[in-house]
């Protein structure tokens, strides 16, 4: 069977090549008798062109129109040196050798194998890029795989500058523009966790600032948690608290002036759970728990005992000739703690109220600092504390959103046992990244997969702009899930001039690829992001709330405080 194909193919060569035989021997003939002056030139040329255009008839594509194009370039040539050289040079002279015209001939015939040579070499790779060029693809066919070079083409362009506050409305929440210009909401009366990711500079401020907006707008409580101090973000939510209405308190962690105190109004349990939880004492699975016992017991002592009014430094003062000798861990990181002015006033800003009431809390922490990098997670777990405390039952609590920019400097172990809770108890939390390796960069007291996946799975809205880290493209990538999309398979031979050439003929075959993948994520325009959790994973353009810095907005409450006490002050 094999046999008979190959014989057949064979056969049906043989035949190709005897009728481009005989109609080229047809044209030729035909030509001469026109230009039979030329004869002894260009029948050589055009010999040598068809004995190696004959032997490539069935590996070539276009053979007339690519015989024809050469004959006629050759044909004009030859008339030009003909009528202007040949002819006022040697007009009535012998030919310079007897063998003049066989010379001539056989120059020609090799100009003919040459000419065509040089054409499949140069003019064959230019031509099939012209005509890939013009060739009109099929409208069955589907999506492509999308090539980082030309990414352009598979992203929507952005939509530039705007007011974001013009699309605010009272049902839903606006996420920005998208495909044409149109806005796109998230259409329910509270925000789900929300997943803000991208790298620095991306735009997660500019979300970060139009949902707090928007949250305030509603009526909700919001607190703003940002240990980098953005730009911008303090001034717009000052103006969105002014708009609505509503209280606007900024927290210092970093100011020299009494602000808050931690303990103020809560209960034993409470108070236990700040600490530890903010000292990271909770057991982390080793050796070292053990060790950890008289810490935890000098928290419990430190939470039961505790007087109205206490503040940290006054429960140093209090305990630390104790706390030195059976806790010295705790006993340091309450130290730690008591130094930090901005948490030891005795009778401070008032959560409760700001959440009760509703109103905008922005704390101003830092990176760097450990002692108040604790005071952050503390205040966050002072938030949660709240929510849960309120009545949920005979009454409809106001909605709280927490929002966590640079979002591992505020995750502890009671934030993460609660975050599946949370929402059950009126409390949203948006938390801000750069990549999933800044979930793992988390305390020593929690596991860096159980983190990433909370995190992950319970932040059902997310809003990814532009991403650096590969590992957190591929993530989201996968994350849209996958769409059916046509594959081009071409074939590319080698003709006789060893230069490499497109068949015509072009096989679509069925593939895969995700509906966002990781080569649009990883170049996203500034203010570009991704939407997941609102239907279909689809691209949306965010602007900046315009608004104008006031210094005043920055400035911070004073209130009565405790100092440690010094040695000198001892003696």
């Amino acid at each position: 069977m094999i046999d008979d194909r190959k014989s057949n193919r064979q056969n049906d060569r043989i035949k190709i090549l005897t009728v481009n035989m005989m109609n080229l021997l047809i044209w030729l003939g035909n030509t001469l008798i026109l230009i039979q002056p030329y004869a002894k030139t260009l029948a050589p040329f055009l010999a040598g062109v068809a004995l190696f255009v004959a032997s490539q008839a069935d590996k070539t594509k276009g053979f007339w129109v690519r015989l024809g194009l050469l004959s006629l370039f050759f044909w004009l040539g030859t008339w030009g040196a003909f009528n202007f050289i040949v002819q006022p040079n040697f007009a009535g002279q012998v030919a310079p050798f007897p063998a003049y015209d066989l010379f001539l001939s056989s120059l020609f015939f090799a100009g003919g194998l040459a000419t065509y040579l040089i054409w499949l070499r140069e003019g064959q790779p230019w031509l099939d890029a012209r005509t890939e060029s013009l060739t009109k693809k099929s409208s069955l066919e589907r999506n492509k795989k999308t090539d980082v070079r030309n990414i352009s083409d598979f992203l929507p362009p952005a939509a530039g500058k705007y007011d974001p506050t013009q699309h605010f409305k009272k049902e839903g929440f606006f996420l920005g523009l998208g495909e044409g210009g149109k806005p796109v909401y998230f259409n329910e009366e509270r925000l789900p966790h929300v997943q803000v990711n991208g790298f620095s500079g991306s735009g997660k401020s500019v979300a970060l600032g139009f949902l707090a907006a928007q949250c305030l707008q509603k009526g909700h409580a919001v607190a703003y948690l940002d240990p980098k101090f953005d730009e911008w973000a303090p001034f717009v939510i000052a103006e969105a608290a002014r708009k609505a209405g509503v209280t606007f308190v900024v927290l210092d962690l970093n100011t020299p002036d009494p602000q808050i105190n931690m303990f103020e109004g809560t209960t034993i349990g409470q108070r236990k759970e700040l600490l530890e939880g903010g000292f990271g004492l909770t057991e982390k699975g080793g050796a070292a728990d053990f060790y950890s016992i008289d810490d935890r017991e000098a928290a419990d002592k430190c939470a039961s005992e505790y007087l109205e009014g206490d503040t940290p430094a006054s429960l140093f003062n209090r305990y630390n000739t104790e706390f030195a000798a059976t806790a010295k861990k705790f006993n340091g990181l309450l130290r730690e703690m008591a130094k930090l002015p901005a948490v030891n006033a005795k009778s401070g800003i008032d959560l409760r109220k700001i959440i009760k009431d509703g109103g905008a809390l922005y704390v101003i922490g830092s990176m760097r600092t450990t002692s108040v990098v604790r005071m952050q997670r503390m205040i966050l777990i002072k938030i949660i504390q709240l929510c849960e405390e309120r009545d949920r039952i005979s009454q409809n609590p106001r909605p709280v959103v927490a929002i966590l920019d640079e979002a591992k400097y505020h995750i502890s172990k009671p934030f993460m046992e609660g975050l599946g809770a949370a929402r059950d108890k009126g409390l949203s939390v948006v938390v801000a990244h750069q990549s999933l390796q800044d979930l793992r960069d988390c305390p020593a007291d929690l596991n860096a997969d159980a983190v990433q996946g909370a995190v992950m799975e319970n932040c059902r809205l997310k809003i990814i702009y532009k991403a650096e880290d590969p590992k957190t493209a591929k993530w989201l990538a996968e994350k849209s899930g996958r769409i059916q999309v046509d594959d081009e398979i071409r074939r590319a031979s080698r003709n006789a001039a060893m230069s490499e050439v497109i068949d015509d003929q072009r096989t679509i075959r069925q593939a895969e690829r995700f509906l966002i993948d990781e080569n649009m994520i990883m170049n996203l325009a500034f203010g570009q992001a991704v939407v997941f959790g609102n239907g279909l994973p689809g691209f949306v353009s965010t602007s900046p709330i315009p608004v104008n810095k006031n210094p005043q907005d920055l400035q911070t409450l004073a209130f009565e405080g405790d100092e440690i006490i010094k040695a000198a002050d001892l003696i």
